[in-house]
């Protein structure tokens, strides 16, 4: 009794390899794409969640703070009600932070009351974009997170007395 010969062909392994390479290919392509999205929504959901805690600590500590935003940066400040000063702390929570790479912000929120007139000889300091008051109330405000590839911006936003979310452009927040 003879036994046929086990394996495979050569044809057989070259189409199987063709196969493997070509979904090997997809997949990373879809996570190359994936990552810059996730990056995009954590830097969204992480200035919301950021806007939420300055709520908190001004209330807990009966204090004025508020967010700057320019197109590569935002940064929280307290106010200083001795000096007038907008003060930026530069570790922990509150520090500055840097939009990361492909990624841009704009903020639209209501104009600001301003106070009142500076000390003569002191100059006018500039407000805060966003202002959160010791009563937990802040400046109705709209950011979008805006990405330098073809896909859609998230917006961070709030009415100024509901919780800060973060959804997509043209979804609902919940």
């Amino acid at each position: 009794m003879k036994i046929p010969p086990r394996g495979f062909t050569l044809l057989e392994l070259l189409v199987v390899l063709g196969i493997v390479g070509v979904l090997a290919g997809v997949v990373v392509l879809n996570f190359v794409g994936a990552d810059r999205e996730r990056h995009l929504q954590t830097e969204a959901v992480r200035l919301a969640t950021l806007v939420e805690l300055a709520r908190t600590e001004a209330t807990m500590r009966n204090a004025r703070m508020g967010l700057f935003v320019d197109d590569a940066e935002y940064a929280f400040a307290t106010f200083d009600p001795e000096t007038g000063d907008w003060l930026r702390p530069e570790e922990g929570p509150f520090r500055p932070r840097t939009a990361p790479e492909g990624v841009s912000f704009a903020a639209a929120a209501e104009t600001q009351e301003l106070p009142a007139r500076p000390e003569p000889g002191r100059a006018r300091r500039a407000l805060p974009d966003i202002l959160i008051f010791a009563s937990g109330e802040q400046t109705p405000f709209t950011i979008e997170v805006i990405p330098a590839w073809d896909s859609t911006p998230w917006l961070v936003r709030s009415d100024g007395i509901q919780r800060t979310v973060a959804t997509r452009a043209g979804e609902d927040a919940a």
